[in-house]
């Protein structure tokens, strides 16, 4: 999935206040939806004044370029309608770029020694810059922000084919941009502002992780590697739990409270164990969910979102209060439902094979179905329009 922007004023901007750094680097996909004919700003970062560093198109619209207080430094043409993947890395005045089309076998390289020595890192934009009007019509995913560091060619070649950064040393801020949300995923609380207005669109051909990288984040504690079953949790946790890679193992049985956010951002190949006591927090897999996951049979208050659910839900045997959101595809047979539903399970943009069964207890599906919510009595599961 990727974020659409298509006037001004939808931008996405943060005030990030590093200052002034000789050493940073961008990687993001970007596809031009509308040619405006005119400058189209994918992202800037700036001072609010005449010091900056963009990726923006030239005046005639298709064509990209690497612009800072300097002087332009051309790509290549983009085109319209075509996913490019453009990365970029300045130390000093050095400075290199690389950009490959989806369609294409290889990235074609850029590199200069007439760039801006220095920039000041005071805002970030995403979908325009410092310059009014000249917002991108068009979409941007995968966006990764690293400072005080410079990605070497091969690296930034490496980050292409996948949503997930490869390198983490260095890395200021990421948003995936797998919906229209400003979160930073990269651990570092620079969530964005703005975005009113942008909507969703399928994302460029890429996967969210390439390889094998098993990485468990927790807050307070190291960075490591979990290859085996997780321990059973008969206590309470008040943190958050975030898989950043694949989880190829069992993940334990809650058999106490979860109050805080256990977020699988890579893959979950393998089983999630069932719930039997509450969830008052939120459940997010903006990855990939290639397996079952359990039946619950506690109670869930929260939000349960993800990126691709590939495999059977389970079946739903206590109550859910809140919301349950599938922003991929839904490939495979949905549960019954035996308890009831109050809140909302939407699935958008996506086709849902659905069988049809017993009145109140199994799925029924109309034309043109995009969201699931709770019928009356609340016993089964009912399609209707899409909410977009």
């Amino acid at each position: 999935m990727a974020v659409r922007f298509d006037a001004d004023t939808e931008e996405y901007t943060r005030a990030l206040s590093l200052g002034v750094v000789t050493q940073f680097a961008v990687a993001c996909w970007v596809k031009i939806s509308v040619d405006r004919n005119n400058i189209s700003t994918v992202w800037c970062v700036d001072n609010g004044g005449g010091d900056y560093i963009r990726l923006a198109t030239t005046v005639n619209g298709t064509t990209l370029q690497i612009a800072d207080d300097l002087g332009n430094h051309t790509l290549a043409s983009a085109g319209v309608n075509t996913w490019q993947y453009v990365g970029f890395s300045m130390n000093g005045a050095d400075a290199t770029a690389v950009m490959q089309a989806a369609t294409a076998s290889t990235p074609s390289s850029f590199a200069w020694a007439s760039g801006s020595p220095s920039q000041n890192l005071a805002t970030l934009e995403i979908g325009d810059g410092v310059f009014d009007t000249q917002f991108l019509n068009g979409c941007v995913a995968a966006f990764k922000l690293w400072v005080g560091v410079t990605l070497t060619q091969a690296e930034l070649e490496a980050e292409a084919w996948q949503y997930l950064p490869q390198r983490t040393g260095g890395l200021a801020a990421w948003y995936p941009f797998l919906r229209g949300e400003a979160t930073d995923y990269s651990g570092n609380g620079r969530t964005l502002s703005g975005g009113t207005g942008t909507t969703a669109e399928d994302g460029p051909p890429i996967r969210w992780s390439v390889g094998r990288r098993r990485i468990i984040r927790f807050t307070g504690a190291a960075l490591g590697e979990v290859a085996a079953t997780l321990p059973a949790l008969t206590g309470s946790a008040s943190g958050a739990v975030v898989v950043a890679g694949q989880q190829s193992a069992v993940l334990p049985s809650l058999t106490a409270a979860l109050d805080a956010t256990a977020t699988v951002e890579g893959q979950a190949p393998a089983v999630l164990p069932a719930l039997a006591a509450g969830l008052a927090g939120e459940v997010g897999a903006p990855g990939l969910v290639d397996a079952r996951l359990p039946a619950l049979t506690g109670q869930l208050d929260g939000l349960l979102t993800g990126g691709f659910l590939t495999a059977q839900l389970p079946a739903l045997t206590g109550r859910v209060d809140g919301e349950l959101a599938v922003h991929g595809a839904a490939p495979a047979v949905l549960p019954a439902l035996t308890g009831s539903l109050a809140g909302e399970a939407e699935i958008p943009h996506n086709n849902l094979d659905v069988t049809a069964g017993a009145p109140y207890r199994g799925w029924t599906s109309r034309p043109l179905a995009a969201a699931w919510t709770a019928g009356t009595p609340y016993r089964g599961w009912q399609a209707r329009q899409p909410t977009t």
